[in-house]
């Protein structure tokens, strides 16, 4: 994960477990290289719930391209995005194994209306290396506003 400045990676203790798997099903065959990953992360979205319309804010969106891996879906799942202020919206009907890029400093929003979970792997991407990849260890805490500075990470129960 980032921070809003986007300028590189901590890596979370669990990624170890999963980045073999990850890395032979999704990173490799996208042509993704890991050290250009700013953000990757699962999104749930239980049956009925909706994300508000808006657009993605922070320094890592100018600079990202966001993928979608579609792993879980259902019929009844609406993607919509604005590509161009003068049209209507865009409607993506993603099934399992989909996978698409979306820029999501557009206005966007999602609906579930359906009876399963949908679940996605979101990827963040640059154009240019990482300027740091950090391993944070279990325990140890990223601090989002220092990170310009560098990479601050504490224990739990640390003084800020």
């Amino acid at each position: 994960f980032s921070g809003r400045t986007g300028e590189g990676a901590f890596h979370f203790p669990w990624l170890d477990e999963w980045l073999p798997g990850l890395r032979a099903e999704v990173i490799d065959p996208l042509g993704v290289p890991l050290d250009r990953i700013r953000r990757m992360q699962f999104a749930s979205m239980p049956p009925g719930a909706y994300i508000n319309t808006h657009r993605d804010s922070g320094a890592w969106v100018a600079t990202t391209h966001r993928v979608h891996v579609v792993l879980t879906s259902n019929s009844n799942v609406s993607f919509q995005f604005v590509a161009n202020n003068d049209r209507a919206p865009i409607t993506v009907q993603a099934k399992e194994g989909d996978v698409f890029e979306v820029n999501n400093a557009r206005r966007h929003w999602v609906t579930n209306t359906g009876e399963r979970e949908r679940v996605h792997l979101l990827i963040d991407y640059a154009e240019a290396p990482n300027r740091f990849t950090e391993r944070l260890r279990p325990g140890e805490v990223m601090e989002d506003h220092h990170l310009a500075t560098g990479r601050v990470a504490r224990g739990p129960g640390s003084a800020h």
